[in-house]
């Protein structure tokens, strides 16, 4: 699916802003580009840029980017040094590394004095769903300054399942779900008088359960 932005920056840009942070681009001369920057406090933010320093370029040419914690006084042409939250290289598919990315950023960020807005999601955003559920299931954190590539490699694999079929439908509610299922050719209502009662019967079925995220509720096949 085609992103509806033009660059990787405007994506994560727009996308964090829409989940309620405080999101600003910065010029990054030294390399050429510019960073999407996240405040988090008065002393500290979270840069995102490629391996080249830059956000600029388009999603489809995307190969991989890095979110660190920094202070907001670190000279913003250098390399930011910091807490990595996220780093993934050599992995072209954005719609997947730019969801993980930026779970590992609110994650983040609601941990560090920023909670989520109450009442369940105002929409459905079935890519950071999915990635935020990768996300939990990778429960270890690897330490400041540790070689963070097998949690990486952990977190896309955890991913990969989920879009790869373990995750059915994202929605509101149950309901929501077994409509988007049935949408997306993923799951048949025509033996069901109602949606009523296909969750009943999918219920029944033993084989399903439903994961809640900020960012809508997952319902998951168990024997996936």
């Amino acid at each position: 699916m085609r992103d509806q932005y033009a660059t990787a920056g405007d994506h994560f840009g727009h996308t964090l802003a829409r989940h309620g942070l405080m999101v600003s681009t910065r010029n990054n001369w030294s390399q050429g580009g510019g960073v999407v920057v996240v405040s988090v406090d008065d002393e500290r933010e979270i840069r995102i840029a490629d391996a080249d320093g830059w956000t600029h370029r388009s999603t489809s040419e995307w190969d991989g980017g890095r979110a660190v914690v920094c202070f907001t006084d670190e000279d913003s042409g250098s390399a930011a040094m910091g807490e990595v939250l996220y780093e993934s290289y050599g992995h072209g598919d954005f719609a997947a590394d730019s969801a993980r990315l930026m779970c590992a950023v609110l994650v983040y960020v609601r941990r560090n004095g920023h909670p989520a807005p109450s009442g369940g999601p105002a929409e459905v955003d079935e890519a950071m769903a999915l990635a935020h559920l990768a996300l939990c299931d990778a429960e270890w954190r690897p330490e400041v300054g540790q070689d963070p590539q097998d949690w990486h490699d952990e977190l896309r694999a955890g991913h990969a399942a989920y879009l790869d079929g373990k995750a059915v439908a994202v929605g509101l509610d149950q309901l929501d779900t077994l409509r988007n299922a049935a949408a997306a050719g993923r799951f048949d209502l025509t033996p069901y008088a109602d949606l009523s009662e296909a969750l009943d019967a999918v219920r029944h079925g033993c084989m399903a359960t439903w994961r809640a995220t900020p960012y809508g509720k997952v319902w998951v096949d168990d024997a996936a």
